[in-house]
Parts: C-alpha cells; sequence; structure tokens
C-alpha cells in the first residue's frame, strides 16, 4: 500500500529556487534601471540649471564665460589654495606661500604648480565673497594686513600673485588692483546665481559693499547646484610644489554619479557644450565630432547652444 507523500522532492525545490532566482534578478535589473533613468533625470535637470544660469550670463556680458584652457580642456570647477590655519600640513603654510610668491615672480616658472584653476564654476559665482575671502593666503590676493579690507579695497600689483592678477586685473578708482569682486560683476552674478538655485546679497557699510551667499538654516553657505571641496584630491589635486604636497579647496560642478561635469567653449564665445560623462563615467573632452557613435560617449548627456 502506498504511502502519502508530503513536502517537496530536491528536484522540485531546485526548481522553485531557481525561478525565485530568476525573479529576483528581474526586480532587481528593473529597479537598476529605475534607479539609472532617476539619476539620469537629476542630471540633466541640473544641467539645464546651468544652461539657464550660462544664458543669463551671456545677457550679461555678451558672450559664454570664456574658461581658460587648462592641459587641454576647460575645466568647470574653481580651485583655490588655503592658507594652514588649522594646522593640517596639506594646506599651504606662511613660508610655502612666502616661496610660492616668490617663484611666481618669475614668468618661466609662475605655471609650474597650480593655485588658482578658474574654471567654469568661477564665471557663475564670486571668486573672492565667501570662497578666497578669509581661506587664500594673503600673498596669492594682495597683503591684506596692510591694506583694510573694508576701506582700500586695493592693493599694490606687487603684492599680488600672478596666478590671481592676471584674470582679476580689475582697476580701482585709484589706480590700484581691485582684491575683491568688483561691484559691477557682483551685480551681474546676483543675477546668474537664482538660476542655479542660490543668491547673493550684500549689505552696505560706511566702507561700501560687503557681498554675501545665500545662508542655509545651519549658517553654512548654500552653493545651490555647485559642491564647496575641501579637499582638491576631488578637483584638480592634489598638487605638489618643490617636493611637498598641498591642497586646494575650491568650487565644482558635478553629475549625480559624483564626475565633474565638462564645458566647451571657442572663440569668439558665441556657443557652447555642457556635459555629463553619463552612466558609464568615460566621454571624449573636447567632446569628438560623433559622440552619438564613440563608445566613450554613447551615454553623455548634453546640453548647449550650437
Amino acid at each position: 500500500m502506498n504511502k502519502a507523500r508530503y513536502g517537496f522532492t530536491i528536484i522540485e525545490m531546485m526548481i522553485v529556487l531557481i525561478i525565485i532566482t530568476i525573479l529576483a534578478g528581474f526586480v532587481f535589473r528593473m529597479m537598476t534601471l529605475a534607479g539609472q533613468k532617476n539619476d539620469i533625470a537629476t542630471t540633466k535637470a541640473k544641467i539645464e540649471k546651468i544652461s539657464n544660469a550660462l544664458e543669463a550670463y551671456r545677457a550679461e556680458f555678451g558672450s559664454y564665460p570664456p574658461v581658460a584652457v587648462y592641459g587641454g580642456k576647460q575645466p568647470t570647477f574653481y580651485e583655490f589654495p588655503v592658507s594652514d590655519q588649522t594646522g593640517e600640513s596639506v594646506f599651504v603654510s606662511p613660508s610655502m606661500a612666502a616661496q610660492m610668491f616668490n617663484d611666481s615672480q618669475d614668468k618661466n616658472r609662475w605655471n609650474e604648480f597650480p593655485l588658482f584653476t578658474f574654471g567654469l564654476a568661477s564665471y557663475l559665482y564670486p571668486r573672492y565673497w565667501d570662497t578666497a575671502e578669509g581661506r587664500c593666503p594673503k600673498e596669492f590676493v594682495g597683503d591684506l594686513e596692510s591694506v583694510d579690507i573694508n576701506k582700500g579695497k586695493t592693493a599694490s600689483k606687487k603684492r599680488i600673485i600672478n596666478q590671481w592678477l592676471d584674470h582679476n586685473n580689475r582697476l580701482s578708482g585709484s589706480g590700484g588692483i581691485s582684491i575683491r569682486d568688483v561691484n559691477k560683476d557682483m551685480i551681474a552674478i546676483s543675477k546668474i546665481l537664482p538660476f542655479l538655485g542660490t543668491s547673493v546679497s550684500f549689505k552696505k557699510t560706511d566702507d561700501g559693499r560687503i557681498w554675501r551667499m545665500k545662508r542655509k538654516s545651519d549658517g553654512g553657505v548654500d552653493w545651490g547646484v555647485a559642491d564647496f571641496e575641501w579637499n582638491s584630491w576631488k578637483i584638480g589635486g592634489p598638487h605638489e610644489f618643490k617636493g611637498r604636497e598641498y591642497h586646494n579647496q575650491g568650487l565644482s560642478l558635478k553629475d549625480v554619479w559624483g564626475g565633474l561635469l565638462h564645458y566647451q567653449s571657442n572663440p569668439p564665445y558665441d556657443s557652447y557644450r555642457i556635459w555629463s560623462a553619463g552612466v558609464n563615467g568615460q566621454t571624449c573632452d573636447p567632446m569628438c565630432e560623433n559622440p552619438a557613435s564613440c563608445k566613450k560617449c554613447s551615454d553623455d548627456i548634453v546640453a548647449g547652444q550650437q
């Protein structure tokens, strides 16, 4: 007499496990694709904000940002050296800053060590107020001990490092060089920053204007779509000066995957492209002629005015 069977055989259990594995893999793939679509949409939205800011820049200045070429590329990040105020050895000490300043006066050597990278972010955000202000060594942006920052506003040309001077060479009424961002540029930036999710305002004092970026609830600066990088490992560094490593700080424009955005605009700067390297993190910079057929660029997320 046959006894009733209860439970599953090994073969039946294996079939069930295979079905569960297939279904789990399918669900995982669908979730991954949904996550990628969300990431792509987030990056597209960020690039769209920057594109709107670029149009606002063109409306103010008559062209798109004329970003200089560094190593064959037009970077999107802005970096600057930081003084060793916290005792961290990776930042620039006063003695090191003095050596850098002296070496920078030699036009044959001043580009040997990167102190400033004036990428796209430096055209959309303040270069001095709330960025280099209070962080950058005085040897690089002006001797603030001999010049009252709230009154004089200017410094002798000889007392500012060449890399800062060449990109911020704006004469004041007294014939000196402005240490800070000049008011006309800050007024233009105040029209650009709302497109990037933040703002800048000024308070008027007896000595002039003091510009300040929008603050978060915790008191920190609200950079909108940009990230403030405390360590140049994440942007343009680390760097080296006479065998000693140092790190800059700065602002970066990144996609949702943590990759730096890319920018391209050639003279006369009446067109531009801004893009993300996409999910695969690979791209051609400068952008190749046929990105759709390029293995590196096939998933790039691109915006611009051609």
